[in-house]
């Protein structure tokens, strides 16, 4: 018993005696994190554009600076640490190292003109103290012009598309308004221009609508030009002139081809209410010249008629059961300006009637209308030889 109860006295003896010994030591003072040595952040804003806004960044010591940019005004205001590390909501971010009292400049890029922004900025010292949140209201400026983008039918002069009373809707990037300027129509084939009237132009938030006040003829190429300021945004800027027509090669600017329509032939010769004796010329009159329908050969690198010996028939009827189908040689067709001129080289003696068939296919009207099936009947009468 004696011996437990030294034991424990001595125990007690060496912890008591720990104690004092640490207790004589002199620990280093702990110093608290001061906050009120937070740096203080401004922003200033140096530069705006369109689609652009800079700013300068200045904190009170050196450490890091954060940034974002919100689009709209009154947003909320996020805690500064959770700005400082990302966490929050932004439309562009920035993070930087600066220089006590030593601007950074920083230009936001995601922005679109004549627009309300904010910028809200943060810094934190060496030390990791963390700034109150800046607050900085930018708006963006509207110095661009309005930029034609599409056009609605689109721009073509392979697909026919235009009628009178059409509508041509013109596409920019940004509301517009008319301003001074005027459109113009110009006809390819005969170089005649027309100005729009005011009453065909409509407006309606980024288009304008014309509608087609006139047709010069069908197939024709039509194009579209207007003078500078023609239009302009919601401020004024101007949209830039455009010129459109044949420079050479190709079409340049705005043109559309106006529609085609089946062309039949408008008069016929000789006179087919009276008789007529064989072997006359068949003259087909059509509202506008005739071209041949062309294929292209690559090995001679040139175009050629598509129109074959037979392709066109002269049918002879006798009335009494006999029937002569002759095919008519290219060498008997012939076209000179509006006229189709079919030479009858073979024909029968005898009368009746001769009816001339030509397919569709073969030839087109004035700008490529299309040549309907022609069956042109005459009445024959014989000939003494």
């Amino acid at each position: 018993m004696k011996m437990k109860t030294r034991y424990l006295f001595q125990l007690s003896a060496f912890i008591l005696g720990i104690v004092v010994m640490f207790g004589c030591v002199q620990w280093e003072e702990f110093t608290p994190i001061d906050v009120a040595n937070a740096p203080t952040v401004t922003l200033t804003q140096t530069s705006v554009a369109d689609s652009a806004v800079t700013v300068e960044i200045t904190s009170s010591m050196s450490g890091y600076v954060a940034a974002i940019l919100l689009a709209g005004a009154e947003n909320p205001v996020p805690d500064s640490a959770a700005l400082l590390s990302e966490n929050v909501v932004y439309d562009e971010y920035m993070y930087m190292e600066a220089v006590a009292n030593e601007a950074v400049s920083y230009t936001f890029t995601t922005v679109v003109q004549d627009s309300d922004y904010e910028v809200m900025a943060v810094g934190a010292n060496e030390d990791g103290v963390v700034s109150d949140v800046a607050v900085l209201a930018v708006a963006s400026a509207d110095t661009y012009a309005p930029v034609f983008k599409s056009a609605t039918p689109g721009i073509t002069y392979i697909t026919p598309s235009l009628l009178v009373g059409d509508t041509i809707t013109l596409t920019f990037d940004e509301p517009v308004k008319l301003g001074d300027g005027v459109f113009t129509f110009e006809s390819f084939r005969t170089g005649d221009t027309q100005t729009v009237p005011a009453d065909n132009i409509n407006v309606l938030g980024m288009d304008v609508t014309i509608i087609m006040p006139y047709l010069s003829e069908y197939g024709d190429y039509i194009f579209l030009s207007w003078e500078a300021g023609a239009v302009t945004d919601m401020v004024g800027n101007e949209v830039a002139e455009m010129v459109s027509g044949f420079d050479g090669s190709p079409f340049v600017g705005a043109f559309w081809r106006t529609v085609l329509i089946d062309r039949d032939y408008e008069s016929a010769a000789p006179d087919m209410a009276v008789d007529q004796e064989p072997g006359f010329d068949v003259v087909l009159t059509y509202v506008d010249d005739l071209s041949y329908v062309t294929y292209y050969d690559p090995d001679d690198e040139a175009y050629y008629p598509v129109i074959e010996d037979g392709d066109i028939t002269l049918v002879y009827d006798d009335g009494a059961g006999l029937v002569l189908t002759l095919p008519v040689p290219v060498a008997d067709v012939s076209i000179s300006g509006a006229d189709l001129t079919i030479a009858q080289s073979a024909a029968p003696n005898w009368p009746g009637t001769v009816t001339v068939n030509i397919p569709t296919g073969l030839f087109t009207v004035g700008w490529g209308n299309p040549m309907v099936d022609v069956a042109a009947e005459w009445s024959t009468v014989a000939v003494m030889l």
